[in-house]
């Protein structure tokens, strides 16, 4: 299920659950792939369900355990997708996103705080 988040100053819909096949098609179709410096962490926040999604970033490589690609897809808009093996973990993959009429309806009305823009 979708999140609305901030993110750089616009809000997104960010998804942790693509099947790998639709992993592959999305890439497939990504157009101005620009690998973003630094590291990331995307973190959820919550008891039972999640009450907040944090992203932060670094401009030190080793800080967070999450690479990124920012790109544009034809049907997502303008996409980022964060990659990385947080501890305790087998890895993860975050997808945020700009056309959020692309997938499921979002859960939030409000944008979660994302990275504080």
């Amino acid at each position: 299920m979708p999140w609305k988040v901030r993110f750089r100053g616009k809000n997104y819909s960010i998804e942790s659950y693509f099947d790998e096949d639709y992993v592959a098609e999305v890439e497939a179709n990504m157009i101005d792939v620009e690998e973003l410096p630094g590291s990331f962490n995307v973190a959820s926040h919550g008891e039972q369900i999640v009450e907040n999604i944090t992203i932060a970033a670094s401009a030190d490589p080793n800080e967070f355990p999450f690479d990124a690609v920012k790109a544009n897809h034809p049907q997502l808009g303008e996409i980022y997708i964060f990659t990385g093996v947080p501890d305790g973990t087998e890895g993860e993959l975050h997808v945020l996103y700009t056309n959020a009429a692309a997938n499921d309806p979002v859960y939030n009305e409000t944008a979660f705080e994302g990275d504080g823009t």
